[in-house]
């Protein structure tokens, strides 16, 4: 997949990037048998991926229960492994920012401020 994952970059950080984790979800079948990762999960987190990216009006409740079932699903085959704060914050905050998204998008777009 010529993916460079978790190499330090000089100065700060390290590869890891959105780019980078597009590449991985966008071949969820490659991903998995190279990482071991569960197929599903990754194809979870490319359906997120793209819906937080995509630009259009999430509906709150539809990825709240996608998120909550995505969470468990990584519950029940890794909470073993700490969850990383990024995966953290969208599965378990995601729902928020989207509500808090969608009412400045309707505020905004209706003359509300």
């Amino acid at each position: 997949m010529r993916l460079l994952v978790d190499v330090p970059k000089a100065g700060y950080g390290n590869t890891n990037d959105g780019n980078k984790s597009r590449r991985f979800v966008a071949d969820p079948d490659t991903s998995s048998r190279i990482s071991g990762i569960n197929v599903d999960l990754i194809k979870r987190f490319r359906v997120i991926l793209k819906e937080i990216s995509s630009g259009f009006t999430i509906n709150a409740e539809k990825f709240a229960a996608y998120a909550h079932t995505t969470t468990m699903l990584y519950i029940d085959l890794y909470g073993w492994h700490p969850m990383s704060p990024t995966i953290h914050k969208v599965l378990i905050h995601g729902t928020q920012l989207i509500r808090h998204a969608n009412f400045t998008y309707w505020s905004i777009n209706r003359g509300g401020g």
